[in-house]
Order: C-alpha cells, then sequence, then structure tokens
C-alpha cells in the first residue's frame, strides 16, 4: 500500500520556510498579546512592586481607559488586636491594628464592623471605608494602621450587643 497523501501534501523547501516563519510571527504576537493582558490585569500589582514603571504602565492603559490604583488584595491584610467596648451610656470605641503583611504597599481597605446579640444574630452592621476612619492612601509593606474610633448607638441597641466581628474587604 502506498501513501500518495503524503507526496501530495510535501511543500517546497522555500513554503515550508515561509510556513514555519509564519507560524513563528503567529506564536510571536500571540505571546505579546498575553504578555499585555497580563501586564493590564496585574498593573496594580506589578507598580506596587516596582513604582518607577508606572510612567510606562500609564501609557499601555490608555487605550483601554484602564486606570492604575494602588494594589488592593484583602487577603494579605490583617486585623489584629481587634476590640469593640463601650465607653460611656450610648458611646462605644471600635479599636484594631491593621497589618500589610504583603511585599509592596495595599491600598487601606474598608471595614465591616457586625454587631451580634447573645444569639449570634446581626444587631448591626455598618461599613466604614478608609476615609472615613482616616486611613493612609497606602499601608507601607509590612507596617501596620491603628485604628481607634468612636460609634455612637441608638439607645434602643445598648443592651442588644453582646459580640462583634470585623472584616477587611475592599469594595
Amino acid at each position: 500500500m502506498s501513501d500518495s497523501n503524503a507526496q501530495d501534501s510535501t511543500l517546497p523547501a522555500w513554503a515550508q520556510a515561509l510556513w514555519g516563519a509564519t507560524l513563528s510571527l503567529l506564536a510571536l504576537v500571540l505571546l505579546l498579546a498575553l504578555a499585555w493582558q497580563v501586564l493590564l490585569a496585574e498593573r496594580n500589582r506589578f507598580v506596587a512592586m516596582e513604582p518607577s514603571v508606572k510612567p510606562w504602565v500609564q501609557i499601555l492603559c490608555e487605550p483601554f481607559h484602564c486606570q492604575v490604583d494602588h494594589w488592593k488584595r484583602a487577603d494579605l491584610i490583617q486585623l489584629n488586636d481587634s476590640a469593640f467596648n463601650k465607653v460611656k451610656g450610648s458611646v462605644y470605641e471600635l479599636s484594631a491594628t491593621v497589618h500589610n503583611s504583603a511585599g509592596a504597599p495595599l491600598a487601606a481597605p474598608a471595614l465591616e464592623l457586625t454587631l451580634t446579640d447573645a444569639q449570634n444574630q446581626v444587631v448591626l452592621r455598618h461599613v466604614f471605608l478608609a476615609q472615613e476612619l482616616a486611613a493612609p492612601t497606602v499601608i507601607r509593606a509590612g507596617s501596620d494602621w491603628p485604628i481607634q474610633h468612636k460609634l455612637l448607638l441608638d439607645d434602643s441597641l445598648n443592651d442588644r450587643v453582646m459580640g462583634y466581628s470585623l472584616v477587611a474587604f475592599y469594595p
């Protein structure tokens, strides 16, 4: 049995070289497009790790109308030493230390405070944006942001509040 299909599909050497060059060029273009996409998707992390690239990343973002912002990674934010205590009457104080465990600066997060009753049912939930808590724009790598914030609760909630939880997140 002869293999006539193999002989019919052979190309001259110049055509094979052209086809190989075309495929190589296509692979290079696709690789560059992938690199561009990764750079745009991870632009804030790249700029946080290496601030000197920010002008170049901004130029690359212009055609896509994207912005370079501070890096946001809630999983690299730790809340330490949090407390929610009654000061006097209906005045309470929220205190905590927000720690940046990343190797680069992170944007200050928002905090969600949830107050619960004796049955662990939600009594009140409030989100504090970073600006409300006088947060720095960014928290430097490995550093802390101490928080002390006074709250005035409605008198009807005074006897119901038995517990709290505090969560850091980026809106």
